[in-house]
């Protein structure tokens, strides 16, 4: 946009704000500042006038060049602005010396989330000043968070280079909440990095209690159930300290402890004396590496409910005295544990030094599949996938994310450059065998799965291990193919069985699920011949696509899109036909513009 039609834009807009009287007053009009308007104001308290909020607070409001488009922002004035955090509110991040604001902007959306969605209205910076007033108000009235509104945590101010993640949820706050220990070891996975990652991540794996624990068996009281990608890190492993908390530590009002000293303080208040307590288990990790502490402390979902988590908060310690240590520092003493704690309370863990906090995320199942799950007992069951071609690897992927971790899949084919048309694998996948490769993309797709593979024929699988089946729940079979129905009602089952295939050109979804002891093959091949009869009709042989150029070899004809909409059908039918625990043969048709009908759900008996 251009510099001085946005400028008469912002003018306009900043007159607007006449409107709120003596409850707004322009200080400094609007200055062109790092490529974006500045304009500082003067807003009233409409709430209870102290000492941290006075009658009237300075703001500087940061305007996009593309009003009304873009940012708007609010920051405190260093001079007749606020100067703690408050709920809603980003922490103080580093600023320059001469800086006229500091950068902790409000979170105004909070209470208005259609103030982004508004951003062809003229008007828009009008509304925003009309939530900071709120804001303001609710600040000064200790209101910003009441009951039964999300929890929020204070914002740790943090490295975004690395990030530390744990697996915590309503299981393990049950554990700790039976444990008295409240200090140990962590033991942490290294994630591998990779080219122009912008995350170094940090799994926190297990957890043991004492000050010369780390890794003994008998000590370990806490483990996260990490999968298979987890596990498949090969970049080593660190020793780190963990503290376990009676509450979020915190100022007041809402910010995060900024020094070593702020933190000691707030440890006595969860029993916690830092040189008794903390310092022999830093006296364990001397080795002149860095180190991570965590801070765990329990959590509600909602304001005013009991905790029902513990989160993780994690910090980056300083580099810990030992006998490299310049002796300048020791003054009098000597190189042993003494001086090592003497030196770094004195230089480490003082007044002045700042913490440096660590990004730190809850990645639980709960926690990741919060988007969007399938129904969580639907979700723990143990699954085998027969054949992961076009069907089967949506199937499983669709799972795998929708929060199904254990399924292994079995496969006995190879991955051909022409089934990249409608298959999940890659280029990169080809002449390997599908089981394999798909184990991979199942691992990648869900940090918490913790599936098999087996590439082989199903025939081969039994032949190996002829009770293998009975470790399932559930048994998928995706091939289409009336021998391997045959080959499963000859095995004593105690699984469900379902099998999903679609017809010719994707027309027509066909699911069979059954628990039953007998798997009436013939019954279901009879129920479903009128729609076969249907599909050939549309697809004769001859106008089956080819494989290559030589000897006619026909492929089967379906578009990779027709095949994902009736594999999320597949998908909702298995989830139903489990929940309640009955057996249905269902027969979907994919009608235009991707639409589904239903024209056949019988229970079978």
């Amino acid at each position: 946009m251009d510099k001085e039609e946005s400028y008469q834009r912002i003018i306009k807009a900043r007159r607007i704000l006449d409107e709120l009287g003596n409850d707004c007053k322009i200080i400094e009009d609007v200055s062109f500042f790092q490529g974006d308007w500045l304009l500082l104001i003067d807003l009233k308290n409409r709430g209870k006038v102290t000492s941290d909020f006075p009658l009237m607070t300075s703001w500087y409001i940061r305007i996009s060049i593309d009003y009304p488009e873009g940012g708007i922002t609010f920051y405190p004035a260093k001079k007749g602005g606020i100067s703690k955090i408050y709920p809603h509110q980003s922490p103080h991040t580093p600023q320059n010396e001469t800086s006229v604001f500091f950068a902790s902007n409000l979170c105004l959306e909070q209470y208005e989330p259609g103030l982004k969605a508004e951003s062809n209205d003229s008007n828009r910076l009008y509304h925003y000043v009309v939530q900071a007033l709120e804001w303001i108000r609710r600040a000064s009235l200790n209101e910003l968070v009441r009951d039964g509104e999300a929890f929020e945590l204070v914002a740790y101010p943090n490295d975004n280079r690395k990030k530390i993640v744990f697996a915590e949820q309503r299981e393990q706050f049950l554990q700790w909440e039976k444990l008295t220990q409240n200090k140990g070891f962590c033991n942490i996975k290294v994630g591998s990095i990779e080219q122009n990652q912008h995350q170094k991540l940090f799994y926190i794996t297990d957890f043991f209690a004492g000050s010369t624990s780390y890794k003994k068996a008998d000590k370990k009281i806490m483990s996260y159930k990490w999968g298979n990608y987890v596990a498949g890190e090969k970049s080593g492993e660190q020793k780190g300290v963990w503290l376990r908390l009676k509450k979020m530590p915190k100022l007041e009002p809402w910010q995060a402890p900024k020094t070593w000293h702020d933190l000691i303080i707030l440890l006595k208040e969860s029993g916690i004396d830092f040189k008794k307590d903390v310092m022999p288990l830093l006296n364990e990790i001397r080795d002149g590496l860095y180190h991570f502490m965590v801070l765990g402390f329990p959590i509600p979902m909602k304001f005013g409910d009991v905790n029902q988590e513990y989160f993780w908060q994690g910090i980056s310690l300083p580099k810990l005295s030992n006998h490299q240590s310049a002796n300048s520092y020791f003054k009098g003493f000597r190189k042993n544990k003494v001086g090592y704690e003497y030196v770094d309370m004195n230089n480490l863990f003082s007044k002045t030094n700042e913490i440096t906090w660590v990004k730190s995320e809850n990645w639980s199942e709960n926690s990741l599949t919060s988007r969007g799950a399938i129904t969580p007992k639907i979700g723990q069951l143990k699954y085998l996938i027969i054949g992961v071609g076009a069907l089967g690897s949506t199937i499983a992927e669709l799972l795998v994310r929708l929060g199904a971790t254990n399924i292994d899949v079995i496969d006995s084919d190879i991955l051909k450059m022409g089934n990249l048309v409608r298959h999940r694998l890659l280029a990169s996948d080809i002449d390997k065998a599908k089981a394999i490769q798909m184990h991979k993309r199942l691992s990648g797709s869900n940090i918490h799965y913790i599936g098999n593979y087996f590439a082989e024929s199903l025939e081969e699988f039994i032949k190996r291990d002829s009770s293998a089946l009975q470790e399932y729940d559930v048994i998928i079979e995706t091939t289409g193919d009336d021998k391997l129905l045959n080959v499963l009602s000859n095995v004593d089952l105690k699984s469900v069985v379902c099998s999903i295939s679609i017809g010719l050109g994707a027309k027509h979804l066909y699911v069979y699920s059954t628990s039953l002891e007998k798997i009436d093959e013939e019954m279901f091949s009879k129920k479903i011949q009128p729609f076969l009869k249907l599909d050939s009709e549309d697809f004769p042989a001859e106008s089956f696509p080819r494989d290559g150029i030589g000897c006619w070899h026909p492929l089967f004809p379906a578009r990779i899109d027709h095949i994902e909409i009736l594999s999320g059908i597949a998908i909702n039918i298995l989830e139903e036909d489990l929940n309640k625990n009955k057996n249905y043969i269902t027969v979907i048709e994919l009608g235009k513009l991707g639409l589904v009908k239903e024209v056949m759900r019988e229970q079978v008996l």
